[in-house]
């Protein structure tokens, strides 16, 4: 059995792509920014295509915060109720706060 002979990079110039000339892109420096840096203003913008996911972060805590109040204005009309109907019953004896 022969070994393959490994691949070899070959280095090519592009000249000319469907009649235009390809834009010069510039060669990295050792003295270039740490890799982390390129990420900057990156992060803070997103594409078009996220506005879902940012309407559905929007929607879940408001449903949440609403949902929580409801339950604590149905338990405070529900607590009001039974103080009436416990003063109707016993008159000023009863003091629920």
């Amino acid at each position: 059995m022969s070994a393959k002979p490994e691949p070899q990079a070959i280095e090519v110039e592009v000249l000319e792509i469907d009649g235009r000339v390809p834009m010069a892109v510039p060669e990295a420096t050792a003295e270039s920014r740490p890799p982390w840096r390129h990420w900057k203003g990156r992060m803070m913008q997103s594409g078009g295509w996220w506005w879902p996911v940012w309407l559905l972060i929007a929607i879940i805590p408001m449903v949440l915060v609403l949902t929580v109040g409801a339950v604590l204005g149905v338990l405070f009309v529900i607590f009001a109720l039974i103080r009436g109907f416990l003063r109707v019953l016993f008159g000023s004896m009863v003091r629920l706060y």
